[in-house]
């Protein structure tokens, strides 16, 4: 091969190797601009799984004291308010009705110091899967209700197109 042939090729190659590489570069932002979408993605997906698990071993622990005292159910639907009346689980000088009552309210605090907004009733509901934390829709006195337990918590911080979340179980 000549020299001259070998010049014109060189010639006609210049730039081209910068070119490939702000190709490269270029594909490769884009690789990892995907990527870091995924990952904010998984740890919003993450945080609203926490959230769900936390929310239903709270349901579990209502459900549970429901069904442990079935008479005093009443007491607990009852109790609209958090009413802790201090030392009530360690003395002797409080009712059952105030026993549950302290219940309650300790857990309705517990709820709002572990989830965000976290909210939650226990009424008398034929259609458990309604009701927002202002609205819970217990319709105690339509259709055939049961005893029902529910938690709502706020996710908008997770995604803006979430508000609410819910869970619901009836005894």
């Amino acid at each position: 091969m000549s020299q001259k042939y070998a010049h014109n090729i060189m010639r006609l190659q210049s730039g081209s190797t910068m070119l490939e590489v702000l190709i490269a570069i270029l594909v490769l932002s884009f690789g990892l601009l995907g990527m870091s979408g995924l990952i904010v993605n998984g740890l919003r997906t993450s945080s609203s799984s926490n959230y769900r698990s936390i929310a239903a071993q709270h349901l579990a622990e209502m459900v549970e004291l429901a069904k442990a005292d079935p008479t005093g159910f009443a007491d607990f639907v009852a109790a609209s308010s958090s009413t802790v009346t201090q030392n009530c689980l360690r003395s002797a000088g409080c009712t059952s009705a105030e026993i549950r009552a302290t219940r309650y309210g300790m857990w309705l605090d517990n709820l709002g110091s572990v989830l965000p907004g976290g909210a939650g009733v226990i009424c008398l509901d034929s259609s458990p899967e309604d009701g927002i934390p202002d609205a819970w829709a217990c319709d105690a006195s339509s259709g055939s209700p049961r005893s029902t337990v529910k938690i709502c918590w706020n996710e908008s911080h997770v995604s803006s197109a979430w508000s609410n979340a819910c869970l619901s179980a009836q005894i």
